[in-house]
C-alpha cells in the first residue's frame, strides 16, 4: 500500500459522503494516468495505472459488465451499477500493460458496442474521449 502524506477528504465536502472516495471525480483518474503513461513512458504514472489495471481485472474477472460506479478506499463496491464514466477509463490504463491484452479487448468490445446516451453527456465525453485514445487517433504531442 501506498502511504501519501495527504489525506482525501472524509464526509460530505464537495457533492457526497463519498467525496474522498473513488466515486465521480475520480473515475477518470485511471484514463489520466494511462494518457500521461502512454505519451511521456513516465515510470511513476505506468506503475499507478498498471496496479489500477491489475486490481480492476481481479475484482472483475476480466469483465467491465462487473465495474462498479464508486468504491471505498478499501476496494468495496458501493454503488454496482455499471455507469459509462467509470469502466470506460479503465481501457486506457489498460494499453499501459502489455498482460492486459484481454481486458483490453473486452473493454473495446464494451465500447464500441455501447451507444452513447444522450442524456449521459458526463459518460458519453469519457467514452468518444477514450475510444479515440484506444483506437489510435489521439494525436500526441511532440
Amino acid at each position: 500500500m501506498i502511504r501519501w502524506p495527504v489525506r482525501p477528504v472524509t464526509g460530505r465536502v464537495l457533492e457526497t459522503a463519498h467525496d474522498g472516495d473513488h466515486g465521480f471525480n475520480a473515475c477518470r483518474t485511471p484514463w489520466r494516468l494511462g494518457l500521461d503513461a502512454l505519451l511521456s513512458g513516465d515510470a511513476v504514472s505506468t506503475a499507478a495505472a498498471r496496479r489500477t489495471t491489475r486490481w480492476f481485472r481481479s475484482v472483475t474477472g476480466d469483465d467491465p459488465a462487473r465495474v462498479g460506479s464508486g468504491y471505498t478506499l478499501d476496494g468495496t463496491a458501493y454503488r454496482s451499477e455499471g455507469d459509462t464514466a467509470f469502466w470506460a477509463p479503465l481501457a486506457v490504463s489498460a494499453m499501459t500493460d502489455p498482460g492486459a491484452q484481454p481486458w483490453l479487448d473486452a473493454l473495446w468490445r464494451r465500447l464500441a458496442a455501447s451507444k452513447a446516451d444522450p442524456g449521459d453527456y458526463f459518460g458519453g465525453t469519457i467514452q468518444l474521449q477514450v475510444m479515440i485514445i484506444v483506437s489510435g487517433n489521439y494525436p500526441a504531442s511532440d
